[in-house]
């Protein structure tokens, strides 16, 4: 059986040749998972196609966007099948956009999810997450944990 990849450089011998690293096994399967992970497929004429063209998209400029657990910005879905991305506060100018990419997730009792939780369903996306809202919660935690110790006279 031959792989996709094999097939694409059976294809495009040229750019193969030219671009090496492109074409390579680490590079392809990167691409293939980002291909994952934003949802991303390739349509094919088929008796079902219009049952997955009705749930799945492209969205280029949603797709760009880095993902804050505090985010500036969030996705609406529009009836004419578009996607309109909207400011959830004022921004500067050169400020970062920035999307959630797990939604409004809640952990058990309807709480929101915690640093940990919040983590834990990112390493799914292959990242730990750095943004403003997890790095002050990290340093809060820390910081409860050394007075913690403090306290208990543990250096």
């Amino acid at each position: 059986m031959v792989s996709s990849r094999e097939l694409l450089v059976a294809a495009l011998p040229g750019v193969a040749a030219a671009f090496p690293s492109l074409l390579a096994l680490d590079t392809w399967g990167a691409l293939v998972g980002l291909f994952e992970l934003n949802n991303l497929g390739l349509a094919v004429p088929s008796p079902v196609e219009d049952y997955f063209l009705l749930g799945t998209g492209f969205y280029c400029l949603q797709s760009c966007a880095n993902h804050s657990c505090a985010p500036s910005a969030a996705t609406e879905g529009l009836a004419s099948g578009a996607t309109a991305l909207l400011a959830l506060k004022d921004l500067a100018p050169g400020e970062e956009v920035t999307l959630s990419y797990i939604g409004e997730l809640e952990a058990e009792g309807g709480r929101p999810l915690g640093l940990k939780e919040r983590q834990a369903v990112l390493r799914d996306w292959g990242f730990v997450c750095r943004c403003s809202r997890c790095l002050s919660e990290a340093a809060a935690k820390s910081s409860s944990a050394k007075k913690l110790g403090a306290r208990a006279g543990v250096k």
